[in-house]
């Protein structure tokens, strides 16, 4: 192999390692969301909770190759969808990396006050109590007794 023909293979090699660096993102709305507030978006991985009521208002998952598949690239990844849907924080966060790949999947939700989803404000996610939205085990002060 001549030196112009080892300088190509090379070329096409790097191009070839570079074409494969991609994230990719998924999401499924679940209520509408609001417009961006220019805040950063904060992240609560599974376990750790932002302590305070919110509604979800998406389930997010994002998915890094190659050089992508990072770990602070897909939680940088998770803030910047969050910001696109007006989120306030990515709740529920959770990150898998292996050789190949990265995958990092939450909840985007949009804080509130609990009065607001036990008034029917907001809708309480689907299978919650309207006396206990958020399965926390606090009740909002319009369920509590007398």
């Amino acid at each position: 192999m001549d030196k112009t023909s080892g300088t190509l293979a090379v070329a096409l090699a790097t191009l070839l390692l570079l074409a494969c660096d991609y994230t990719e993102a998924h999401d499924m709305l679940i209520r509408g969301g609001a417009e961006q507030s220019g805040r950063p978006v904060s992240l609560y991985f599974v376990g750790d909770s932002p302590h305070r009521p919110f509604h979800e208002i998406a389930m997010l998952e994002v998915i890094g190759h190659g050089a992508d598949a990072d770990t602070e690239r897909v939680e940088n990844a998770l803030r910047l969808r969050g910001e696109e849907f007006g989120c306030d924080a990515v709740v529920r966060v959770h990150v898998d990396q292996d050789f190949a790949t990265a995958r990092g999947a939450g909840v985007c939700a949009r804080f509130t006050t609990a009065d607001a989803v036990a008034c029917g404000t907001l809708p309480p996610p689907p299978a919650a109590s309207s006396c206990d939205p958020y399965g926390t085990g606090e009740r909002p002060p319009a369920c509590r007794p007398q």
